[in-house]
């Protein structure tokens, strides 16, 4: 009986290690609970508000694409404009829909960055997103794709933004239906239909809110004026009052003029919005990452949802900390940052084990948040595009497209585990 018992355990563990292991189907290893339960301190605040405050302007400090817009230039040069929209060079390698894009495709969406009407200084204006918008590399809405087949990414499209999001106008695009703005943390062009303009005065209110709402579910919708409205993880909502069982919040929307117009909208309380910022702890951090778990893989914001650089950003900015957007400068910004790339793997693990819960990891191209050890095994969660299979000699593509809980033992295409292409860890405080 002894013996049939011993058989029984250790089957158990085998199944349930092997459950576990690559992209988990665990079922406890997929729930927030499990890890906050597994962490130390963690209700304790790693920043107040006034230390987030002072760790962003580190953060602008450190990186070249995040601004304090408050203090942005009223003149912009040309040379600094023409630097700007001149940045992408189009392969002409590349699908437009079903084929391929042509010299005069290339030259037609090239021409309507409308650089002939850059001057030597160019005044800006002051703008507010109204619904949740694509921000993209070129003047343009159709898609750039590596292949006919493939429309997963879009090499056009840069991040999404969300409704309220404030906006420094810097020129137009020739056919005139989009700006090329400066937003907090990325610059682009933005459909002008999805823009209302707004003078100096009114525009600062969403640049620096007294009052706000901060949304910590994955997405909530609102209903605007004429629509519902979308807005993702982090996003600020202006609020007017907060009542017993409502809050009245401000929606920015667009008149027929192109100008700001703010509607005031009574919604009630909800769990997936909270005045201020969410207080900034371990256990919080966990919190919001669970709740895009099993989200589709958005590369660049598309789906209404997150790749891998957004799900850290959004997460963070649940606190009032706003990160760069692309995962090279996350790595690079303010903050505890420990590299990796020279490491031996026992010496990898050795690192990890002395990490939080909400920490950051990178290798080229990609970036993870960091779980916890559970049986001597590393744990993440991260929107996941793929992974390669490596078996006889033959490598298989496995597409995941969506947010899962993982060990570091998935491959690259190269052969080399996720562990072992780590570059570096970061903790975002001082």
């Amino acid at each position: 009986m002894l013996y049939i018992f011993l058989v029984f355990v250790f089957m158990g563990v085998m199944t349930e290690a092997c459950f576990a292991s690559g992209i988990t189907n665990y079922p406890r290893l997929n729930t927030a609970e499990f890890w906050q339960g597994i962490e130390k301190d963690g209700d304790e605040l790693i920043l107040n508000d006034e230390e987030v405050a002072r760790f962003n302007q580190e953060i602008i400090d450190r990186s070249n694409s995040v601004y304090d817009l408050s203090k942005y230039p009223t003149l912009i040069s040309g040379t600094q404009l023409k630097k700007m929209l001149e940045t992408e060079v189009l392969d002409e390698s590349v699908f437009i829909g079903s084929h391929l894009m042509s010299k005069a495709e290339k030259e037609r969406l090239l021409s309507e960055r409308n650089l002939t009407e850059i001057f030597e200084d160019n005044k800006v204006q002051y703008g507010v997103v109204v619904r949740r918008s694509n921000l993209r590399t070129l003047p343009t809405v159709e898609g750039i794709f590596e292949s006919a087949e493939d429309k997963e990414f879009d090499y056009l499209q840069e991040t999404a933004v969300d409704p309220s999001e404030p906006v420094v106008i810097l020129h137009e695009s020739k056919s005139k239906e989009f700006y090329f703005v400066q937003m907090r943390n990325y610059y682009g062009w933005v459909l002008k239909k999805d823009i209302a303009l707004a003078n100096r005065e009114m525009w600062l209110t969403y640049v620096q809110p007294n009052r706000f709402l901060t949304v910590l579910t994955d997405k909530i919708a609102l209903q605007g004026a004429n629509e519902a409205v979308i807005y993702q993880m982090g996003s600020k909502i202006k609020l007017a009052e907060s009542a017993e069982s409502f809050y009245q919040v401000i929606l920015p929307t667009r008149n027929a003029d192109g100008n700001l117009i703010e509607i005031s909208q009574n919604i009630a309380k909800t769990i997936e919005l909270i005045e201020g910022n969410l207080p900034y702890t371990k256990n919080n951090i966990i919190q919001q990452s669970f709740k895009f778990l099993q989200e589709p893989y958005g590369w660049g914001g598309l789906k209404n949802s997150v790749d891998c650089s957004s799900f850290i950003a959004d997460i963070y900015r649940s606190f009032g900390i706003d990160l760069p957007r692309n995962a090279d400068e996350q790595e690079l910004t303010a903050g505890k940052y420990i590299p990796m790339s020279s490491m031996s793997s026992e010496e990898r693990m050795d690192t990890l084990k002395q990490l939080n819960a909400g920490d950051v990891i990178f290798f080229d191209g990609h970036v993870m948040l960091y779980l916890g050890m559970t049986n001597d095994t590393p744990y993440i969660i991260h929107s996941l595009g793929s992974h390669t299979l490596h078996q006889n000699g033959i490598k298989e593509k496995v597409r995941v497209m969506k947010v899962v809980v993982s060990d570091l033992s998935l491959k690259r295409y190269s052969g080399i585990s996720f562990l072992d292409a780590l570059t570096g860890t970061i903790t975002y405080q001082f």
